[in-house]
């Protein structure tokens, strides 16, 4: 069994050769906001890796008569993935790739043995570096177009070796094209490509375009079907339009829930508050009175666009670099200098759901941000400052009911309410507070398909004063 782990770097060579440049792939800042929480492998880079390793075992000049790559699951980069010949004949192949106990894809390939290179001329360079666009969903049934098949053969030879020793280049252009179009022109930048299914004949037709047509679109899916037809290919393909990245609301507007006094004792540090709900948080509290330090780990600019908007409405923030899974001595000092009073502890990775099994790997990660990371943040800011008074520990109601999908999750949190319990008695002068807080609005909790979500700032706001009156009356 082959096995791979696509890294950043063969996204980005992925990228140049087939024009794709989505940041859901190759923006690591970018993606840890979207659907899936960090960059994934593109699903036509899967398919024609996964061809390769065939052609590895079965070197020979093929021609393709079909192609057909089903994606299953979004890969994230750095994730370790299989392949497995499920149907190896003489003249179609049969491809599963999969990991963690999960399919990520299915390709099916049928092929007629030897030659007809037929892409000659400035088609054999780099498709150029475009911007993605961004479609509405309501005009998206409307949209028609056409990209340029280009094969770079030199990038094609490092990636894909027996792909472009043995493949005819202009059926593997049209292959590359889709990708393109799908992720930079329809759907483009928020798509997620979901199936590609084409037919090829040898063909001797001089348009060198890959046509493409919106034939459907379901909203209550976002799913999309396109029609695609190429110099020698056409077909059908799928994708999803992933849903944008939650804005919160600004620190102008939440102000007015809030008493502009009630905070105003509290030198918050708020770790983790570059979005989501350490965002909210922060707004609230800096909107209360209360002097803020923001951390961000690796949301350096969305931080600072927090930081920005407090100011703005004349509220008091500043902001830190803080890794929870590795707090320095640096990051220490600059936190004793801002003398906090209270911590609120929002560090999180991606929560990744997990159907099919319980993912030791999946919980120790969780474990890491909430067990050990906290416990480790908590004793070196305690090291520096004699401070802080109170710590706001968020927890969440699927510890008393854990979903099928979120079980290492649920019992990471649960090991965190245990800490947090025994931190109790040994940190007697702390006040611990760990509210199990519901499902709220935030780029972790975002669905393909459309859901209500309960607007953060109210709620947030009413485990804020909890915590301030619970610690004033204990």
């Amino acid at each position: 069994m082959v096995e791979k782990i696509f890294t950043i770097e063969d996204q980005n060579m992925f990228a140049k050769l087939s024009g794709d440049y989505n940041p859901l792939h190759v923006d690591e800042i970018a993606a840890r906001r979207y659907l899936f929480g960090g960059t994934v492998v593109h699903g036509i880079h899967m398919a024609l890796w996964a061809m390769d390793e065939w052609l590895k075992v079965h070197p020979q000049p093929i021609i393709l008569k079909s192609f057909k790559a089903v994606f299953k699951k979004n890969l994230p980069v750095k994730e370790k993935i299989c392949i497995r010949f499920i149907h190896d004949e003489k003249d179609r192949f049969e491809l599963e790739l999969s990991g963690q106990g999960q399919i990520y894809a299915m390709i099916h390939g049928q092929y007629s043995v030897g030659s007809n290179s037929s892409l000659t001329g400035g088609n054999l360079v780099f498709p150029p570096q475009e911007t993605c666009t961004l479609l509405c969903p309501e005009n998206i049934v409307k949209e028609k177009g056409q990209v340029e098949l280009f094969f770079g053969k030199e990038t094609a030879a490092r990636l894909l070796p027996y792909v472009q020793q043995y493949c005819d280049p202009e059926q593997i252009a049209q292959i590359l094209a889709s990708t393109r179009m799908v992720g930079m022109k329809c759907p483009g930048l928020h798509s997620i490509f979901s199936e590609l299914d084409l037919s090829f004949e040898v063909l001797n037709s001089s348009d060198r375009l890959f046509h493409y047509q919106v034939e459907a679109f379901d909203d209550r899916f976002s799913s999309v079907e396109i029609k695609v037809k190429g110099p020698s290919a056409e077909g059908i393909v799928k994708a999803f339009i992933r849903p944008l990245p939650i804005k919160q609301t600004s620190f102008s507007e939440l102000r007015s829930l809030v008493d502009p006094f009630e905070f105003k004792e509290q030198r918050a540090l708020v770790i983790g508050a570059s979005r989501g709900l350490g965002e909210v948080s922060a707004k609230l509290l800096a909107a209360g009175g209360a002097r803020v330090m923001l951390t961000y780990f690796r949301g350096r600019e969305d931080c600072a666009g927090v930081v920005a908007d407090i100011k703005a409405g004349q509220g008091q923030a500043e902001m830190s670099y803080f890794n929870v899974l590795s707090p320095d001595e640096t990051a220490g000092n600059e936190i004793n200098q801002f003398q906090p009073t209270d911590i609120y502890y929002f560090a999180t990775p991606h929560i990744t759901a997990n159907r099919n099994q319980f993912s030791a790997k999946l919980f120790n990660k969780f474990t890491e941000y909430y067990v050990t990371g906290f416990f480790n943040t908590v004793e070196l800011i305690f090291k520096k400052t004699i401070s802080v008074k109170k710590i706001f520990y968020p927890s969440s109601i699927f510890v008393g009911d854990a979903p099928l999908s979120l079980g290492e999750y649920s019992a990471a949190k649960s090991a965190a309410e245990t800490l947090c319990s025994w931190m109790r008695k040994i940190k007697k002068n702390i006040f611990i507070f760990a509210p199990r807080l519901p499902k709220m609005a935030t780029d972790q909790t975002v669905t393909i398909i459309p859901e209500d979500r309960v607007d953060p700032g109210p709620v947030i706001l009413k485990y804020l004063r909890e915590f301030e009156s619970l610690c004033l009356n204990k």
